[in-house]
């Protein structure tokens, strides 16, 4: 039918209909070039169809164009047609999903002020996508550091979902945000009532024990710290966070200048976290330990297992820096053939 009466109107709403089948179908290429089909056949102005129709018609296209670049990682081209659509139809019935998207697409642009800012257009009266939209915001407030911002978030996020199995998500970010934004009081206040409230989350648990130690022994309270640590360790050594709080307690006891109690930790950390994604930073922190002891090989074979465990391009660096640091004291004061083959 299109292409036998490519000239009628209902033809070229079926260019649309296609398009829609392939956007729906994961045929983005397809759907753009359909959809920029369709856009070219809306002329600025016709004697039957209104302008306003005319521009509607266009500003629904060009919100399926922004989804299917979205689609297609097309971040670019993806904010060009979402933001023509809310400039062309600003309360249009895809307005919603358009600042949510336009939101997603500034968080792969790696502006997550903007995506913020596209997050909060969303309408409470459309109350899923508000929802989703609250915790894309609270997760970005977290990730950028700005804890007071994220807490708040969650917590509005938690009433928001309530009696959901997410809410207990949303209420634990919103206790970790506090701590992590300093009001270690008010967190604590909340998390007996979280345990309580929610029932088998060691998860949580184990995570607001092992924060409000890292709190502490960033704020040079070690003697506080290692109790936190060593609960998670004793307590949840089942989760996840059980490998984190024996590579933090260790750097607290160097902190404390036990470095006895140290070593013994880190050297058997290998065999007891097999699989641990901090096993990188352990054995970099083995070097370290070996290099100011003078232990000169056990410290490149140490800093050598780091950069063989990790893939943190910012460790990898530090990493190098300390192979570099320990191959120039050998040359000037030892075998100088021991790092040739660096």
């Amino acid at each position: 039918m299109i292409t036998e009466y490519y000239y009628t109107g209902i033809a070229q709403e079926g260019i649309e209909r296609r398009a829609d089948v392939y956007l729906y179908s994961g045929q983005n290429e397809r759907a753009i070039d359909s959809y920029r089909q369709r856009i070219s056949s809306l002329p600025p102005d016709d004697i039957v169809l209104t302008k306003k129709f005319i521009d509607q018609a266009k500003s629904t296209v060009y919100f399926k164009l922004g989804r299917a670049y979205f689609a297609q990682n097309d971040w670019n081209n993806a904010r060009e047609y979402i933001t023509n659509y809310l400039l062309s139809d600003p309360t249009g019935v895809f307005s919603d999903n358009a600042h949510y998207l336009l939101g997603d697409v500034y968080l792969k642009l790696n502006d997550p002020s903007s995506a913020i800012i596209s997050f909060q257009k969303v309408q409470a009266q459309n109350a899923d996508l508000y929802a989703k939209a609250k915790g894309k915001i609270a997760d970005t407030y977290f990730e950028t550091k700005q804890y007071p911002q994220a807490s708040r978030q969650y917590f509005e996020l938690a009433k928001l979902i309530k009696d959901t199995p997410e809410e207990a998500e949303a209420t634990a970010n919103g206790i970790i945000a506090l701590i992590r934004a300093g009001k270690r009081p008010e967190a604590e206040r909340l998390i007996p009532g979280f345990n309580s409230q929610y029932k088998g989350q060691s998860e949580k648990m184990a995570a607001f024990q092992f924060e409000l130690g890292e709190y502490y022994r960033t704020n040079s309270n070690f003697g506080q710290a290692v109790k936190y640590f060593q609960k998670v360790i004793k307590s949840y050594s089942k989760t996840k966070y059980a490998d984190d709080a024996e590579y933090y307690l260790a750097l607290t006891y160097i902190s404390q200048n036990k470095q006895k109690e140290a070593l013994d930790l880190l050297t058997g950390f290998a065999k007891k976290y097999t699989e641990s994604d901090k096993l990188g930073a352990v054995y970099n922190t083995l070097g370290g330990i070996y290099f100011r002891s003078e232990k000169y090989e056990s410290a490149m074979t140490s800093f050598k297992r780091a950069l063989d465990r990790t893939d943190d391009p910012v460790l990898k660096q530090q990493i190098m820096s300390n192979l570099i640091n320990i191959c120039v004291d050998i040359f000037i004061f030892h075998d100088r053939s021991s790092c040739n083959h660096l």
